[in-house]
């Protein structure tokens, strides 16, 4: 049985991660369904693979990307969605996020940044690239971006448009949030441009598996947590301040967003 939260885990949020699930581990346990899976006593490291876990009945807790869910559920059952993060930043439905667009120049656009470097986090990214190309397909502009290099993380993106190393990027504004926060000397020299449109946020999940009375414990947990002061100490540093419940359904659309990814 694996525990994995891995999506906005660096080592200044690391802390609160650990906390959140072990209040939830501690909530299995205290309902009387330790005899019923193998709990972890901590969250697995990073690179686990979730799908086969779930499929498996493993997963007891993960954070997918909102492309894998849609994907995954449409092929066959995988995952119950238990919510998504509330982020504290931007106005839009709660459990929404969006990919701000970054750059070094203030008033630039994204017209003018055309044929200027974009660093991209992954290709398979929705909030790293997937977001903005539907961004600009329906804006009426093209994909086709002539000059692009993968950084690897969102981290990185921020880092290389602050060094100059590229020109733009697009980043998950959960993590925008997070490092205007942790690291605002980082963020200091770069400026959001444009925005993409909301979509429901990273899913948090456990395995289509899981009996649903485990996962009922699983989504009031979270919650209460977050709602906590303890949760309050720990998250609010990072932008985050609650759960939303999200209609499995209204991640559907993420497949066509999505395009051959």
């Amino acid at each position: 049985m694996i525990a994995c939260l891995d999506m906005y885990n660096w080592p200044e949020s690391r802390d609160a991660f650990k906390g959140l699930w072990r209040y939830c581990r501690d909530a299995l346990l205290d309902k009387g369904h330790e005899g019923r899976f193998d709990a972890p006593q901590d969250l697995s490291p990073k690179g686990e693979d979730l799908a086969a876990a779930a499929h498996q009945g493993e997963l007891i807790l993960g954070q997918v990307c909102g492309i894998t869910f849609a994907r995954a559920n449409h092929d066959q059952p995988t995952y119950q969605s238990l919510g998504a993060f509330i982020s504290a930043d931007g106005d839009m439905p709660q459990g929404y996020y969006t990919s701000v667009i970054i750059a070094r120049e203030e008033n630039a656009t994204i017209r003018s940044l055309w044929d200027q470097r974009f660093a991209v986090n992954g290709w398979t990214s929705y909030s790293g690239w997937y977001g903005l190309r539907h961004h600009l397909l329906t804006t009426g502009l093209g994909i086709d971006l002539p000059d692009s290099v993968i950084s690897g993380a969102h981290r990185q993106s921020v880092e290389m448009v602050a060094s100059g190393e590229a020109a733009w990027a697009a980043i998950d504004h959960i993590s925008w949030g997070m490092l205007q926060r942790i690291d605002p000397s980082l963020t200091a020299s770069v400026y959001k441009i444009d925005q993409t449109m909301p979509v429901p946020g990273l899913p948090l999940v456990t395995s289509h598996h899981t009996p649903k009375e485990i996962a009922a414990v699983l989504k009031s947990s979270l919650k209460d947590y977050m709602a906590s002061a303890e949760g309050k100490a720990d998250f609010a540093p990072l932008g985050l301040k609650g759960i939303a419940e999200i209609n499995p359904d209204a991640y559907a659309p993420l497949r066509f967003h999505a395009g051959d990814c």
